[in-house]
């Protein structure tokens, strides 16, 4: 689990970085076939990969509740690609968010920025059904735990800047 969407959502995108680079370097074809073959391979991967990353990136405009400039009230209003909207209303329906082709952003980055959209679930999952109350309880309390742990190991918010953007705590002012 990521500590933070954005934080998560950085580390995937390097971590697919990594691998676009590791698979470009990684192809040495040996004849002209192969060379076309694992170019066209290589550029379906990636296509699918730049598709995904369209769908999570306009997920943060469509979804939007802003309107207060032109900007938000247009991009709220735009069209989606289809598979942007099979994401989303399966999330409506179900609560379920399907990964496919080790798609970048993970299952809990699509839920949080959804949720943080007020895209809420009609439905839970159907293993919920099958807990009893003190299951799901303990299971419930887990998750509570684990993150309270994870914020509870996070950096405050001064030494989060200094640590990535070089600024500390801001001067007390002499008043």
């Amino acid at each position: 689990m990521s500590a933070t969407t954005s934080e998560g959502s950085s580390l995937e995108i390097a971590w697919r970085l990594d691998a676009f680079v590791e698979s470009l370097v990684g192809r040495s074809p040996h004849t002209r076939s192969a060379y076309e073959r694992d170019v066209a391979e290589f550029n379906d991967q990636h296509m699918q990969d730049m598709l995904q990353i369209r769908d999570f990136l306009i997920l943060h405009y469509k979804a939007t509740e802003r309107q207060d400039s032109d900007f938000w009230r247009t991009v709220a209003g735009m069209s989606v690609p289809d598979s942007l909207t099979q994401k989303i209303e399966l999330f409506r329906e179900t609560g379920r968010v399907f990964r496919r082709n080790e798609e970048l952003f993970q299952e809990n980055s699509w839920v949080q920025v959804m949720m943080g959209q007020r895209i809420f679930p009609s439905a839970y999952h159907p293993i919920a059904a099958k807990l009893t109350h003190e299951e799901l309880s303990r299971f419930l309390a887990t998750i509570r735990d684990q993150i309270a742990r994870t914020v509870a190991s996070l950096p405050e918010h001064h030494a989060y800047v200094a640590r990535y953007c070089g600024q500390g705590r801001p001067a007390a002012s002499a008043a």
